[in-house]
């Protein structure tokens, strides 16, 4: 997983031409290649800040993924054909085959020749675990049929894990000490009375 931590800044580095967006689009939403060049513009549910990846995914199974307020004005910037469903189109407005080239071409533009294809992806799952998102729910945004694979980016996370316990045992005190003040006297039962 080479230079996850870096492609941060591919946000404005990227060209602002459309064949440059699906790699926008991946970066934000950790989507793999074919699930972004099978996008349909019925996939994207503005409203709610969300996308459905489904059709034949990897593990065959639908998944949503919130869009970031940067992915949503990188899909709101393009260009939509009347009568063609797909999102991202080549700019003869013919469907994407394999966008590697332009990729390519867009980082060696923005001074980045050391990302790969699959960075943004790996950058975003990054992302997701180094700031807080559960396992689990990185699991399922990503599309990964097994946590084991989700696992390789736990280590991005290990102040988070220090920092959540930490704040857990401030929760669990504060009810105790709320429950202990409230219920003290209503929750003791002596185990004997005394008779007398």
């Amino acid at each position: 997983m080479p230079h996850v931590g870096a492609p941060c800044s591919c946000r404005g580095a990227l060209p602002h031409q459309n064949e440059h967006k699906n790699s926008a689009f991946l970066g934000e939403t950790a989507a793999r290649k074919s699930e972004g060049l099978r996008l349909r513009w019925d996939n994207i549910d503005f409203a709610n800040s969300q996308v459905t990846i489904d059709g034949p995914t990897k593990n065959a199974k639908c998944r949503y993924i919130p869009l970031t307020d940067f992915a949503i004005g990188y899909l709101r910037s393009l260009t939509r054909v009347v009568g063609c469903p797909l999102v991202f189109l080549k700019h003869d407005r013919t469907p994407w085959v394999g966008p590697r080239e332009t990729f390519y071409k867009a980082r060696t533009a923005a001074g980045l020749e050391w990302v790969g294809f699959h960075d943004p992806r790996h950058f975003r799952i990054t992302q997701w675990v180094k700031h807080g998102v559960d396992l689990r729910t990185v699991k399922e945004l990503a599309g990964h049929s097994d946590i084991s694979t989700t696992m390789r980016y736990a280590h991005f996370a290990p102040k988070h894990a220090s920092k959540r316990v930490r704040e857990v045992e401030r929760a669990e005190l504060r009810e105790l000490e709320e429950g202990l003040s409230e219920q003290q006297c209503s929750d003791f039962v002596p185990t004997s009375q005394s008779k007398g």
